[in-house]
């Protein structure tokens, strides 16, 4: 048994393989806030609708 999380499933002669697990998610503040910021949902029609939209609402926070 392997120390990891899951096995992969066997492939030849019916071994079975480790596959590790990883964290994907590596949060940086600048790249969020670059894509999914205020000012860039400003800067096109779309965002503008969803900042309209999320004011409607009554969302405390508008933007990342």
């Amino acid at each position: 048994m392997c120390d990891f999380r899951r096995q992969a499933p066997a492939r030849l002669n019916n071994e079975a393989r480790c596959i590790r697990v990883v964290r994907t998610y590596q949060p940086k503040k600048r790249q969020r806030s670059k894509v999914h910021g205020f000012r860039k949902r400003m800067k096109s029609a779309d965002g503008r609708n969803v900042i309209k939209r999320r004011r409607a609402k009554g969302r405390k926070v508008l933007s990342a």
